[in-house]
């Protein structure tokens, strides 16, 4: 354990972090909206927020079932963004002008060489 902590603290003095530039966008006005998706562990959420923060359209939630929870695959998200697109009314659709998508935790996405979603996510 301890040759662990010293290696783990070499490696973090030896790391330099540099922040992300702020950027500012202006607020949201008029008739313009906000698409935000939420990709859990249980399933995937989405909500059109207006200007004013009222909620424009929120579809029933995408889940993935109890024995999908940890098994989901890159089509699996897929499959799941595009149902939620489709749940929701076209002219809220039409009125978005910006997204924000949130993940659980650190998630990943397993590709092949060419970039593309792996076929199989493989044994745990």
């Amino acid at each position: 354990a301890g040759d662990t902590q010293s290696m783990l603290t070499a490696l973090a003095s030896s790391c330099s972090i540099a922040p992300t530039p702020p950027r500012t966008l202006p607020p949201i006005t008029g008739n313009a909206c906000a698409l935000g998706y939420d990709f859990g562990t249980s399933g995937v959420r989405c909500a059109i927020v207006d200007a004013s923060g009222e909620i424009v359209a929120n579809p029933p939630g995408y889940s993935w079932g109890v024995a999908g929870e940890r098994a989901q695959e890159a089509s699996d998200w897929e499959e799941a963004l595009f149902s939620q697109l489709a749940a929701l009314p076209a002219d809220a659709r039409a009125r978005v002008s910006r997204i924000a998508v949130s993940g659980t935790s650190g998630s990943m996405l397993l590709v092949d060489g060419d970039g593309a979603p792996a076929a199989s996510r493989g044994s745990p």
